[in-house]
């Protein structure tokens, strides 16, 4: 009996094995970040200092939409062609748009643009770093510190595999900056560009963000993607199989969660009182189906929320507006919808009066 255990033990164990799988990444940093919990749900010396070559450029353009207009133009100076390094070959005396810019720093890593940008926002390299460093204090990246807009390696020019998926998180949650890192090519009329992130092309759900490589640094990478709602980031720095690399930590991420249905299509999720109708209440619906990955225990301490009218006054029309179901996780909304009516209740007909007292009793609202 007991060597039969023994088998049955030894036949079990691989299953065990299978579904806490070992995680062995080339990078010499690499983090897998869940901005919605703000955990790391895998890290690999994530916090030591390291050169970040053009993953740099992901503060620089967040800090050109914080101080800039996309619709800004820019005068091409001479000397923002003579930058070193990756280019979206800006020529002097041109004028282009700072969203076209944007697009050649984030899909073509372009130094040059980088220094347009810095030299139309702050007048040089140096003055905008100081921006950069100041949002990186903002943003508590106490690991981070920028000399150049560009990435160029300089002796202080470093951040660390977690301060960079945060700062990557951040800038994901900015609508014009998403736009542009999740687009696989970009036509302005003049310039034809193609991302450099090819996991936008390989990666199911993947949405940004930047790559970048010098010899100091080695290969540096940080993605994000989204399903159903939830997003993870990965960051790796001297990353020497860096698409690989992400791609594993991005399947054992979403593998963590699964799709929960926070609302059906049609289904109530709320009764609300009604002033002066043939019904006491109404119940209000959700227009569509809510899907979002969660694990068992975030399911648990979600928290649903509802903005609209404490009661309402009747007429009430079906379809109508309520107002807004909100869910939240950790503080944080991760999903919402208008909300309508289900139903139409009439006024209700008030009785007609039996006498002078009855009048009396009716012109002071007392029925």
């Amino acid at each position: 009996m007991h060597g039969k255990k023994i088998i049955a033990l030894i036949l079990i164990l691989p299953f065990f094995f299978l579904r806490a799988p070992a995680l062995s990444v080339s990078a010499h940093s690499a983090i897998l970040y869940d901005p919605v919990s703000e955990k790391a749900l895998f890290e690999k010396d994530a916090d030591e200092r390291r050169p970040m070559a053009s993953t740099t450029k992901i503060m620089t353009a967040v800090c050109a939409l914080d101080y800039g207009n996309p619709e800004d133009q820019v005068l091409i100076k001479r000397e923002y062609t003579l930058v070193e390094g990756s280019s979206m070959y800006l020529k002097a005396g041109e004028v282009l748009s700072l969203n076209c810019l944007l697009h050649g720093l984030l899909l073509l890593s372009g130094n040059d643009a980088a220094k347009a940008i810095a030299g139309h926002l702050s007048g040089s390299d140096s003055a905008f770093a100081k921006l950069m460093n100041e949002k990186a204090q903002e943003l508590s990246l106490n690991n981070t510190h920028f000399e150049n807009p560009s990435g160029l390696d300089g002796e202080n020019h470093y951040t660390s595999a977690r301060d960079l998926a945060r700062l990557a998180a951040y800038a994901m949650d900015m609508p014009e900056f998403r736009e542009i890192a999740s687009k696989k090519q970009y036509h302005d009329g003049t310039r034809a560009m193609r991302n450099h992130n090819r996991l936008l092309w390989q990666y199911d759900g993947a949405d940004g963000v930047k790559t970048g490589f010098t010899k100091r640094s080695g290969r540096c990478l940080v993605s994000s993607a989204e399903r159903q709602g939830r997003r993870l980031v990965v960051a790796t720095l001297n990353a020497p199989s860096d698409w690989s690399d992400h791609t594993q930590l991005l399947n054992y991420g979403f593998s963590l969660f699964s799709d929960k249905t926070l609302a059906k299509e049609g289904e109530p999720v709320l009764t609300v009182p009604v002033v002066g109708g043939i019904s006491g209440g109404v119940a209000v619906f959700c227009p569509e189906e809510i899907t979002y990955s969660l694990t068992d225990e975030e399911n648990q301490n979600l928290k649903r929320e509802f903005f609209g009218p404490r009661f309402a006054y009747a007429p009430v029309k079906r379809g109508g507006l309520y107002g807004t179901m909100r869910f939240t996780l950790n503080g944080k909304i991760i999903a919402e919808t208008p909300v309508y009516y289900h139903d139409s209740v009439p006024v209700k007909e008030k009785q007609k009066s039996g006498g002078f007292f009855s009048k009396i009793a009716e012109f002071f609202g007392f029925c």
